[in-house]
């Protein structure tokens, strides 16, 4: 599963989006009562973002074991990786509860629940900084490309015979493009 540790840049930020939207929307249930689909929304959102977040850990999980580690960059992978565990063990365990009390239209229970979210923010945003700690100040690089999956394949040129050399005033026609040697903008780098 070598494809996992190239999505982790790019799943990470679903469970942030939808476990916080989940809770602004779950609040908004609880201040506006007509509204009985909200609680139904939220609890999806709590559902996606909990997927969105297993997806995350363990494509992290898979992008830190192809990368090489210093001691300084392995401890703050492993501070990234704890709160990562923590934030997932918190979302899973409060989304299934969450699912349990889905029927329950008391709006104690509901906001009992929406309080025992809420340190989740604290989670997320530790998680997330630990992470950006990562990529920003440590430099550690956002996607692992391993260089024997690399196709690299070159453009046929033009025939010879059909491309006039062209003086640096002069702009290309349309009849130069696709020349080899015509580069457009390029070609002043030469």
């Amino acid at each position: 599963m070598d494809w996992l540790e190239t999505i982790h840049p790019m799943v990470v930020h679903f469970p942030i989006a939808l476990l916080l939207v989940g809770l602004l929307v779950d609040g908004w249930g609880l201040i506006v009562r007509r509204a009985s689909w909200l609680p139904k929304a939220a609890l999806l959102l709590y559902v996606l973002g909990t997927g969105a977040l297993i997806a995350a850990y363990f494509s992290g999980k898979q992008a830190a074991g192809a990368l090489t580690w210093t001691d300084t960059t392995r401890v703050a992978l492993d501070e990234h990786a704890s709160w990562a565990e923590w934030t997932l063990w918190f979302f899973l365990i409060l989304t299934v509860i969450r699912g349990a009390f889905r029927d329950n239209s008391s709006r104690v229970v509901t906001l009992i629940l929406w309080l025992f979210m809420l340190p989740g923010v604290y989670l997320i945003w530790e998680t997330g900084s630990h992470g950006a700690a990562l990529v920003y100040r440590l430099g550690v690089p956002l996607q692992h490309i391993r260089t024997e999956q690399l196709e690299i394949q070159a453009l046929p040129a033009a025939p010879e015979e059909d491309c006039e050399e062209e003086t640096p005033q002069q702009a290309p026609s349309s009849e130069d493009i696709g020349c080899q040697g015509d580069l457009g903008e390029l070609g002043n780098l030469r």
